[in-house]
């Protein structure tokens, strides 16, 4: 079992740190399990939190990763789409209710309505992956 690596931690540290770890053995509890599910739960609990993320938070970090780094000629439009359209009506909801705003917007303004499939689809995208634990915290 490691215990980390010697610049982080101190020999001093190691040594406190292995008689902790004798200490649990001898009380017929093996730590590498117990660390391993600690990082499971740990896993578990960010993934869980992404599942109960909102629209808002998905599309911010949409926008953040896909237009804001990108060289678009209108970068302005996409935002401009998120604010006045998707963000006031479903912001603060999970992103799966997104499917009936584009019904509606379609309704009220359909050359607007031409562009969010596209931004919704990539958002969803994101909703999924985070969903399924792609983008949990690595390691064992």
């Amino acid at each position: 079992m490691t215990l980390g690596n010697y610049p982080d931690l101190s020999f001093a540290g190691a040594r406190i740190e292995a008689r902790e770890k004798r200490t649990m053995l001898d009380k017929q509890r093996d730590p590498l399990l117990e660390r391993r599910a600690a990082v499971e739960r740990q896993r578990a609990a960010i993934v869980a939190h992404k599942a109960r993320g909102t629209f808002r938070e998905l599309a911010e970090d949409w926008y953040d990763t896909e237009i804001e780094g990108q060289r678009l000629k209108h970068p302005q439009v996409p935002r401009w789409h998120l604010d006045n359209y998707l963000l006031p009506e479903f912001g603060d909801r999970v992103p799966a209710d997104a499917a009936r705003l584009l019904a509606k917007v379609s309704k009220r303004a359909p050359t607007a309505a031409n562009y969010l499939p596209a931004n919704h689809a990539d958002t969803s995208r994101r909703a999924r992956r985070s969903k399924r634990g792609r983008r949990a915290v690595s390691g064992a």
